[in-house]
């Protein structure tokens, strides 16, 4: 009777927190919820024993280098160099002649980084500068013709990359991973748009 009535505690908790009654993902949860330590750990003693941040950290870095390494492999035949040039390729598709600051505010890089990628595109010939109608200060970017018609093609690549980077996660995986993903994603996405860089060094001790 223990059991069911705390059962019925953890649904109730995770409807609260997730917004859903999705009872796959339920199990996912208690899953994670009732584990062993080892399940979560890490093979360098060292990493454990620093606690969950510094595990959690660890292994999104390790992906992190997996992510660029196999881009890097899905583009070696195309004229991107990174997941930043097909951001700005998409961003420009989306919005048809936006000015080079909107293309860097959409990327989450550093701008002068952006600029220097869609100068790198502009030689490569796939977007074209254009001067604002209204004030001419501003320049403007577009998709060229090589552009436009490479669109297609890495919009394929990406969607063969998409299947490599999830590896061997079954539907049920990555119907946990996502939301735990996205609020993590939504944290930095608040924290690079409403603050400062100095109160983020501040804020988290990047400093010291």
């Amino acid at each position: 009777m223990d059991n069911i009535i705390q059962l019925l505690r953890d649904y109730q908790e995770f409807t609260n927190k997730h917004g859903t009654d999705d009872f796959v993902l339920f199990g996912e949860t208690l899953k994670q919820k009732y584990s062993q330590p080892d399940t979560y750990e890490t093979n360098e003693p060292t990493v454990n024993e620093a606690g969950l941040n510094v595990i959690a950290s660890h292994i999104l870095g390790g992906l992190t280098s997996f992510v660029e390494t196999w881009i890097k492999l899905s583009y070696e035949d195309l004229p991107l160099l990174s997941l930043g040039d097909f951001g700005i390729i998409k961003t420009i598709e989306m919005m048809q002649t936006p000015s080079k600051k909107e293309v860097a505010d959409k990327q989450i890089m550093e701008r002068t980084t952006c600029i220097e990628s869609m100068k790198r595109l502009m030689k490569a010939g796939l977007l074209e500068e254009l001067t604002d109608d209204k004030d001419k200060r501003i320049k403007r970017v577009k998709l060229s013709k090589n552009g436009k018609a490479l669109v297609p093609k890495i919009d394929q690549r990406m969607m063969a990359l998409s299947n490599l980077l999830m590896g061997n996660l079954s539907d049920m995986e990555k119907k946990s991973m996502i939301p735990i993903l996205k609020k993590l994603s939504n944290f930095h996405h608040d924290l690079y748009a409403n603050k400062d860089k100095v109160d983020i060094k501040e804020l988290y001790n990047l400093q010291n």
